[in-house]
């Protein structure tokens, strides 16, 4: 990929990322303590969404 194509992707996601337009669909929030199920076969295998971890 060319470095125009690339960079006209990265401004369109910027410019979505703005508007509020990306929409990323969200699995399951974990905590940093709960690390080990988060990453577990079980929720990876089935996941239809990101996994997020937080603080």
């Amino acid at each position: 990929m060319d470095l125009d194509n690339k960079q006209r992707l990265i401004d369109e996601l910027l410019e979505r990322a703005s508007n509020g337009d990306l929409k990323l669909p969200i699995e399951a929030i974990y905590s940093l303590d709960d690390i080990t199920t988060a990453v577990s076969g079980k929720v990876q295998s089935s996941k239809k969404g990101k996994v997020i971890l937080k603080p």
